[in-house]
């Protein structure tokens, strides 16, 4: 059985690090972030 890491998994789904598809989910993922902890700091 291969595992795999996080990254690894990312670069599958969403491409490597830097191409547009992937910089859309790591901008999806820190709004996402700070809206949480905004959200819980009210």
């Amino acid at each position: 059985m291969k595992l795999y890491n996080f990254e690894e998994l990312l670069e599958e789904d969403y491409g490597q690090f830097g191409t547009p598809e992937r910089d859309e989910f790591e901008r999806s993922v820190d709004e996402s972030v700070h809206a949480y902890k905004y959200d819980r700091n009210r």
